[in-house]
């Protein structure tokens, strides 16, 4: 008889953890529900944005280079706003490097409080293999994203100069060069 009470109180003890445990977890709904219905609204939205085309001007010279290149032939841009140029003209990049952030230029410095400084050539990079690459492998177009400084890039520059034609940019922000013939 001695063991009866001792087996209510750890059954009413048992009981009452899961009560409090129903407890925690309704309040936790209660009051993350509203948050959650928020985020979901919030995804939505985003979600929603993101079917529109936010590359208006790659699209652009991207359907000038499709027109105007064989599907073989290849392109190279320079910048970050270039990059869905490949994607859109559905031509590969001429060299191993199909992007040039870090690889030729500073990084991004942005973080969430304060926008990125602009990005600019790096001379200390392996500009050379590109340069050697880019008179190899002569891309049909060579298309440059103002979004990205190029300007000290002296080899670069030589590199149109000699053999590429600036064309008028169906796009404002980019500066677009078709090979010579």
């Amino acid at each position: 008889m001695l063991g009866a009470p001792s087996g209510i109180s750890k059954l009413f003890t048992a009981q009452l953890s899961t009560l409090k445990r129903s407890f925690i977890a309704l309040l936790a709904i209660l009051v993350l529900t509203p948050f959650a219905v928020k985020d979901a609204k919030a995804l939505q939205s985003i979600r929603e944005m993101r079917k529109q085309p936010r590359d208006k001007a790659a699209q652009r010279i991207a359907r000038l280079i499709k027109k105007e290149t064989k599907p073989e032939e290849k392109i190279w841009v320079w910048g970050r706003a270039a990059w869905p140029i490949y994607v859109h003209a559905d031509r590969l990049a001429a060299t191993r490097y199909p992007k040039t952030l870090a690889v030729f230029t500073t990084n991004l410095t942005n973080t969430w409080r304060r926008g990125t400084k602009p990005t600019t050539f790096e001379p200390r990079s392996d500009w050379k293999t590109l340069i050697q690459e880019l008179k190899r492998d002569r891309p049909s177009f060579i298309v440059l994203a103002h979004n990205e400084r190029y300007g000290n890039f002296k080899a670069l520059h030589t590199v149109l100069r000699q053999g590429y034609k600036k064309r008028v940019s169906p796009a404002k922000g980019f500066s677009v060069y078709a090979l010579k013939p």
